[in-house]
């Protein structure tokens, strides 16, 4: 069934065009920030020109007026943006990743308004330079993970000495103890079929509480108190022990 794409009721232009001066008198804006106010309510009008659409074969005629070309603008650059997220796509690559944010401090922004070429490209050389030396430096290379990722980090501190530092938050570390309490016991069944009052050995085998002796990191666990899939009293057996 073919869609028919409709335009919505409101544009961001309509909404400038409605609530732009007031919203300006409220909340003083940079030049830069009211010369795209001015472009984006433009757009599409008058204000910028137009040009005539005709049809050689039937003549029909049509006025369209001219965009403002603003990077801004979500009717200028809707097609730009899908392009550009379509070679960011193209780019990846196909592995589960991390995606890495670095911010700066409020203090620095103006100077990096007045100096983005420099300062960004320090910026990206800084944070590249910062990955690649703490990712390499085993002095400083830690672990960390939530729910399953919370398993996987103290399934490998207990059988790794590699990392300094561990965060293991709602992980499973007893997977006898968690199948009585937890209300994920049906899942709990990858190990085996059998239920683990009959067939312990593959749950103890899977259960990072079985080598916590050999567990050498520092580790910070946190548990959820109302989490029902992982009791917050699962935390007391990686305590005690």
């Amino acid at each position: 069934m073919e869609q028919v794409l409709l335009r919505p009721r409101l544009e961001v232009a309509d909404i400038l065009r409605a609530h732009g001066e007031t919203y300006q008198a409220r909340h003083p804006l940079s030049a830069q920030q009211r010369a795209v106010l001015r472009r984006l309510t433009a757009c599409r009008t008058a204000a910028l020109g137009g040009h005539v659409d005709a049809c050689a074969g039937c003549g029909f005629r049509r006025i369209s007026y001219n965009s403002c070309r603003d990077r801004h603008c979500p009717k200028c650059q809707a097609l730009k943006r899908a392009q550009w997220l379509e070679t960011r796509l193209q780019r990846l690559l196909p592995v589960p990743h991390f995606h890495v944010v670095f911010t700066l401090p409020e203090a620095l922004k103006p100077l990096m308004l007045r100096n983005q070429r420099i300062l960004y490209e320090l910026l990206f050389r800084t944070c590249a330079q910062a990955l690649l030396q703490l990712g390499a430096d085993p002095k400083r290379l830690g672990i960390g993970g939530w729910s399953n990722g919370g398993f996987m980090t103290e399934y490998a501190i207990t059988h790794t000495t590699r990392f300094k530092a561990a965060v293991a938050q709602a992980g499973h570390s007893d997977f006898f103890s968690l199948y009585g309490t937890s209300d994920l016991r049906a899942g709990l069944r990858v190990f085996t079929p059998d239920s683990p009052y009959y067939n312990r050995k593959p749950y103890d085998d899977f259960s990072p509480i079985t080598s916590i002796r050999n567990c050498r990191t520092p580790t910070l666990l946190i548990h959820g108190i109302n989490d029902g899939g992982v009791p917050s009293a699962r935390l007391m057996n990686s305590i005690l022990l």
